[in-house]
């Protein structure tokens, strides 16, 4: 026979660790387009931010062994198409790109490339996708983390709370079993749910059927002797 018990404990958590499923992926896809939104807002002000500035060609040597580079990546072009200003001469960078947003591929990496003319110029700022990735997907999981420590908890408190439902019917059951062979009061309804009450009521029925059969057994006992008792009396005379 299945048990109520692991019915419902079963069905309770699988549908806990769906909407967790669920939920998780949500918010992971959530804050992940979220941060590719804030990082093409960096690259956008960035780019806005170098318009007023003055610049001149030089020589920057390369990067120290173990220093970090910087994630962006900024290329200027005056009216004539000349290249003014590179941050990151020793890196392979996109060339020129449409203005607006756009994706670029150098053979060794993806950007992702805003461009704006603006004064005479052409400022372009370039990120790594690599590097976008990483961020977007950390601050994505640290977003969707809570979610996968509360649905433990959930669990925890759907297997206590199952367990306090059915305790009505565990007392039923000791109450019950308790009893003598002879004992056919009827069971107490004071402090029964309301979903138990008519199986309870139905039980106390019964008891009271099977005390009148058996009444009526005794009084047909009580009777069979009364009405031998005479005969037998002759007999032994």
């Amino acid at each position: 026979m299945s048990s109520i018990r692991r019915q419902l404990i079963v069905g309770l958590l699988l549908a806990v660790a769906a909407g967790g499923v669920v939920a998780a992926a949500w918010t992971y896809v959530t804050a992940r387009d979220e941060a590719n939104a804030l990082f093409d807002y960096h690259l956008e002000q960035i780019a806005w931010s170098m318009r007023d500035h003055s610049f001149q060609r030089g020589l920057i040597p390369p990067p120290a062994p173990g220093e970090r580079e910087n994630d962006f990546v900024i290329q200027i072009w005056d009216g004539n198409g000349v290249e003014i200003y590179l941050s990151r001469p020793h890196a392979r960078v996109p060339a020129y790109t449409p203005p607006g947003f756009t994706n670029q591929h150098t053979g060794d990496a993806d950007w992702r490339v805003f461009s704006v003319r603006v004064r005479g110029r052409v400022i372009q700022v370039a990120q790594p996708m690599r590097v976008r990735e990483q961020l977007a997907a950390g601050l994505a999981l640290r977003a969707a983390a809570p979610i996968g420590l509360l649905v433990p908890l959930l669990a925890a408190l759907v297997w206590i709370i199952v367990g306090r439902g059915l305790r009505p019917l565990e007392a039923i059951a000791a109450a019950v079993r308790k009893r003598h062979s002879t004992s056919l009061e009827p069971l107490s309804v004071g402090a029964v749910p309301d979903e138990l009450a008519p199986l309870v009521g139905e039980l106390n029925s019964l008891l009271v059927r099977l005390g009148t059969a058996l009444e009526l057994q005794r009084r047909f006992v009580a009777d069979a002797a009364h009405e031998l008792r005479s005969p037998l009396t002759a007999l032994r005379l």
